[in-house]
């Protein structure tokens, strides 16, 4: 619908017309229609720099005034109220400016998956949508946001009283939960990378709380066991924190599986082997505050691919058991079969060879 009609049509069926730009208009229609605050966003502006940062950077409330310069927005305000119409139609006069609103109104929480926290947008996709494929999600509000990630809004009957996020079974980082007082920019926002993108502007559903989701707090790496071995605590201080190679911690026989494509009939097998050390090593590695990399997730999809395995089954066999235990929440055959000593000396060697 072009822009005039889009306007008449908003005349005639009583809304009001606030942007110039038809997209930008239906989001703070739907906005307003929900009860949620609607804010603006200018695009990002490099000419302003406060403290070694962009004032305007594309995701803080602000707006073009009629001149096409950039106005800051008080936005801690709408908190507690919502903008009236005038405020509206001065922030969206601009077609340039973008659209946002706050976390915490109407329950809502906006899960924003980062894509930065993925090794590849493929890896980043597939966890995004094994998190919508759950029932309770599958007609919820969903964006894709201007850098490949997701605004996944959900309406929680307990808050949550955390922000930093991951997925319980792996402690994978997703992003963070956005809620009150957090801006969510939307779409049709034009960002650095690409514009926001609306997959599904459906009300967000009610879950009981975010845990129900598979989400978790990110937390900080647990405290090595005290029955752990002197050798070992004082191997873990000399660690440091950053990446390392997954590929150069897992066996012999998970490296030679890798590297060698098995028969067709054994790759589920052999794909199951490779991410019960995979996962085991991420976990392993992350309660000394490193890192692997890739991370499991991307190894063991990439893997996949290359084994020429369709993506669903890469994922049923990841969200399998084995040997009595999620392959998720596996741990290094090194750890079951020499102990935590001998993995933090691979750890190490690994660490410093990276």
């Amino acid at each position: 619908m072009n822009t005039p009609r889009l306007e008449a049509f908003c005349r005639s069926v009583g809304q009001a017309w606030y942007s110039p730009n038809d997209q930008v208009n239906e989001a703070i229609q739907w906005l307003l229609e929900y009860g949620y605050p609607v804010l603006p966003i200018a695009p990002q502006n490099e000419q302003t720099i406060v403290k070694g940062k962009l004032l305007y950077s594309g995701k803080n409330p602000s707006y073009l005034d009629r001149y096409a310069k950039a106005v800051l927005v008080n936005h801690i305000q709408f908190q507690h109220r919502l903008p009236c119409q005038d405020e509206l139609k001065r922030w969206f006069a601009h077609a340039a400016t973008g659209v946002a609103t706050l976390g915490g109104w109407q329950n809502t929480v906006w899960i924003d998956i980062d894509r930065k926290h993925f090794a590849t947008t493929e890896a980043c996709n597939a966890v995004a949508r094994r998190l919508l494929q759950q029932a309770s999600l599958k007609h919820t509000f969903v964006e894709r946001t201007q850098s490949g990630g997701y605004h996944i809004g959900v309406r929680c009957r307990q808050l949550p009283d955390f922000t930093r996020c991951c997925l319980s079974h792996s402690q994978l980082r997703l992003g963070e939960l956005l809620g009150a007082g957090k801006v969510c920019v939307m779409a049709p926002t034009q960002g650095v990378d690409g514009s926001y993108q609306s997959l599904s502007r459906a009300e967000p559903v009610w879950v009981n709380q975010i845990t129900d989701l598979g989400i978790a707090p990110k937390r900080q790496p647990k405290p090595q066991p005290k029955d752990w071995s002197a050798n070992a605590s004082n191997m873990s201080h000399s660690l440091g924190t950053g990446t390392v190679s997954l590929e150069r911690l897992l066996s012999r026989r998970v490296q030679n599986l890798v590297l060698n494509q098995p028969t067709k009939g054994d790759r589920s097998e052999a794909l199951t082997a490779v991410a019960r050390e995979a996962f085991g090593w991420e976990w392993f590695a992350s309660q000394y505050g490193v890192q692997v990399s890739p991370d499991a997730e991307s190894f063991c999809l990439a893997l996949g691919h290359r084994w020429q395995l369709d993506i669903g089954r890469v994922q049923r066999i990841l969200n399998s058991t084995s040997y009595g235990r999620p392959v998720r929440d596996s741990t290094p055959s090194l750890y079951t079969i020499s102990g935590a000593s001998a993995c933090l000396g691979k750890l190490r060697w690994a660490r410093h060879h990276h």
